[in-house]
C-alpha cells in the first residue's frame, strides 16, 4: 500500500474533499493555472488561491512561474500519492508551455459539459508499452501517437486534438491515416485555434477523405486559459 505522505499528514483537517478534488485534476494535467481551477471548481477567485495556499502547504501542490504572470499548480509526488493518482510528477516545458496550459482549460470545457474524458497523461500512463492500446493510434514501425484528449461517450470513444500551430503537411497527414485506420475510436475532433491552423487541417482531412470521420472545430479563447505576458526566458 502506499504511504500517505508526511505533508499530507501535518493538516488533515486544513483539508477538504473539493481540495483533494483540485489536486487530483491539475494532477491528471501537467499542470493547471488558478483561473481554470476557478472555472471548473466554481469557485470565486479569492477562495481559490485561499484553498490552493492550503493545499501547498500541505505539500500536495506547487506554484511554478515560468513566464511573468501568474504562474501554474503542479501537484506533487505526494499530492499524485495522497489522492491516488498512479501517474508520474509532470514537469512544465516551456517549449510546449502555451500548448499543455489551452489543453487544461479545454479539458475543463468538456468536463463541465458533462464529458467523461482522459487525459492525455493518462492516456500514455495506460497505453505506452501496450501491445494493444485502449485509446493510441498506432503510426506503423511501432509507433505510437497520443490524442491531446479521449472523450468516452455513451456513442464510443472520441479523440480531440488542441492545434495551436500548424505542422507540416506530411506529419498531419501521416497521424490522419493512423486515425483513419483506427477501429477503437468513432469520431476525432481536432480544435483549431486560428484560421492558418484550419486551413491546414482542412487540407489535411481531403487528402485523407476523412470529413466523415474528422471535424474540425473553432476554439474560443474563455474555453483555454488566460492570455500570457511576456516571457522571461525561453520560447512558448
Amino acid at each position: 500500500m502506499r504511504a500517505t505522505p508526511r505533508a499530507f499528514d501535518l493538516a488533515p483537517s486544513r483539508l477538504t474533499d473539493r481540495d483533494l478534488a483540485v489536486v487530483r485534476w491539475i494532477g491528471r494535467q501537467r499542470f493547471a493555472a488558478a483561473d481554470q481551477i476557478n472555472r471548473r471548481f466554481g469557485m470565486d477567485r479569492s477562495r481559490a488561491y485561499r484553498r490552493l495556499r492550503v493545499c501547498i502547504a500541505a505539500g500536495l501542490l506547487v506554484h511554478e512561474q515560468p513566464f511573468h504572470g501568474p504562474g501554474v499548480y503542479v501537484t506533487t509526488q505526494h499530492g499524485l500519492a495522497a489522492v491516488d493518482l498512479d501517474l508520474p510528477p509532470a514537469r512544465v516545458d516551456v517549449r510546449c508551455y502555451r500548448h499543455d496550459l489551452d489543453l487544461a482549460g479545454l479539458c475543463a470545457t468538456y468536463e463541465l459539459a458533462g464529458h467523461q474524458v482522459v487525459t492525455e497523461r493518462e492516456i500514455r500512463t495506460i497505453d505506452t508499452h501496450s501491445d494493444r492500446p485502449r485509446y493510441a493510434i498506432a503510426l506503423g514501425g511501432g509507433r505510437q501517437h497520443f490524442p491531446d484528449l479521449i472523450l468516452d461517450t455513451v456513442e464510443g470513444l472520441v479523440a480531440v486534438e488542441l492545434e495551436r500551430t500548424a505542422k507540416r503537411a506530411r506529419r498531419l497527414d501521416h497521424i490522419l491515416a493512423g486515425y483513419v485506420r483506427a477501429r477503437h475510436l468513432t469520431a476525432v475532433h481536432y480544435h483549431a485555434t486560428t484560421p492558418a491552423v484550419r486551413r491546414a487541417l482542412d487540407g489535411a482531412i481531403d487528402r485523407a477523405h476523412a470529413g466523415h470521420f474528422i471535424s474540425v472545430l473553432d476554439v474560443e479563447d474563455d474555453q483555454l486559459a488566460p492570455p500570457m505576458m511576456a516571457a522571461t526566458g525561453g520560447n512558448s
